[in-house]
């Protein structure tokens, strides 16, 4: 099974992406900063990936809306602050 989770790539949204990989899904890590989003699926291990993408964007908005329909399951953890 496939799992999206945004706001992956610290906090809860990285311990989401971990439990869920630990559960026996395939992680989509997706945020904004492509650098602790390699991080985190470096960290899952194979199978999992990762999509950089600002949800307070149209682009991003769009792009991670495109994943949804592969990921049966997702949470939403991003956050601006």
């Amino acid at each position: 099974m496939k799992a999206l989770v945004t706001g992956a790539g610290t906090g809860i949204g990285r311990a989401f992406a971990t439990a869920l990989a630990a559960a026996g899904y395939s992680v989509t890590a997706a945020g904004r900063r492509e650098d602790r989003l390699k991080d985190v699926v470096r960290a899952l291990g194979p199978g999992h990936d990762h999509l950089a993408a600002d949800l307070a964007t149209a682009d991003g908005l769009r792009a991670v809306t495109d994943r949804l329909a592969e990921a049966p399951c997702s949470t939403s953890t991003a956050a601006r602050w």
